[in-house]
């Protein structure tokens, strides 16, 4: 999951193992508590299988909100994304409230890129920039 190695399906209709990767990853933008989550996700993998891990009252409104604010968060990335070569540049430095959105969505917009730039206000407004690589899996068409 982290590798970028999916296909514009896995992308656009996460379920299973992908989805529950998009909860764990702290660039989703589902809250601040993002380790205690991510560490009990771990704990419970180890125990239990995939389907009951799904099955977690955090972890299905985690999934839920990924999948429910997709559209909005595919709409910002419109509106603030474009491509230079190979390279989407996508600037978040004014947008307060993003949704929950998967950082591989930028993808689906623009095939034919496997890096994005993701700029984002940090602290006291200082920009934040973060560099994510993928490996296409499939073709371009």
């Amino acid at each position: 999951m982290d590798s970028g190695r999916l296909t514009m399906e896995d992308v656009t209709n996460p379920s299973g193992w992908i989805l529950l990767g998009m909860t764990l990853d702290p660039r989703s933008g589902l809250g601040m508590e993002f380790r205690d989550y991510f560490r009990h996700v771990v704990d419970y993998v180890r125990q239990l299988p995939l389907e009951k891990v799904l099955e977690n009252p955090d972890v299905k409104e985690r999934c839920r909100r990924v999948l429910q604010e997709q559209d909005e968060f595919k709409s910002i990335l419109k509106q603030n994304s474009h491509q230079e070569g190979n390279v989407i540049i996508t600037d978040f430095r004014k947008i307060r409230n993003l949704p929950a959105g998967n950082r591989f969505l930028v993808y689906t917009l623009y095939p034919r890129a496997n890096v994005e730039v993701r700029l984002f206000p940090g602290v006291l407004n200082n920009t934040v920039v973060a560099i994510d690589i993928v490996f296409l899996t499939e073709p371009v068409k």
